[in-house]
């Protein structure tokens, strides 16, 4: 019966894409185009997992911003015009953070939203086999981070000083 009910969880949780294994820092001007160190006005934290999902931290407005980008393949604008996710960080057994981070919307490329700084914070708490949960309920979406080595990442974005 046991076995039967963790198949049945792990099936109503498809898709799940899990894999984000490591952080980038990604160096942006003005007009938010990709340039080298020392060129640049703000930066971005991302990473992709092997299904292609982009997940990035950033800065908009002097505070944090979450983005999300669909895989190729994949609708560009999955949840439509605009949904309010769910993210934990935690470990197993253990929240740090547990709840919505604001609506994002669509811009024609990515989802953007507000990213509180609790959420920054809970990333930045030592503890080991962290991870990051990223869930959109309504399309049954869920997207695994693992959060080792963020450190260096969050140090570049300036707004999360």
């Amino acid at each position: 019966m046991a076995r039967l009910f963790v198949l049945i969880a792990v099936l109503f949780a498809l898709p799940a894409y899990a894999g984000l294994q490591s952080w980038s820092v990604l160096y942006l001007n003005d007009q938010g185009k990709p340039v080298a160190y020392g060129n640049h006005t703000t930066a971005e934290m991302w990473s992709e997992s092997q299904a292609g999902w982009q997940i990035s931290i950033g800065c908009f407005g002097g505070s944090l911003s979450l983005h999300v980008q669909a895989p190729a393949g994949e609708k560009a604008d999955f949840a439509g015009p605009a949904f309010e996710p769910s993210v934990r960080i935690g470990k197993p057994g253990t929240d740090l953070f547990l709840g919505p981070t604001g609506e994002m919307t669509f811009d024609g490329t990515r989802y953007n939203g507000p990213l509180p700084r609790v959420v920054l914070d809970a990333m930045l708490t030592d503890a080991r086999d962290k991870q990051l949960t990223f869930t959109d309920f309504n399309t049954r979406t869920a997207i695994l981070l693992k959060l080792q080595r963020v450190e260096r990442p969050i140090s570049e974005l300036p707004c999360a000083k």
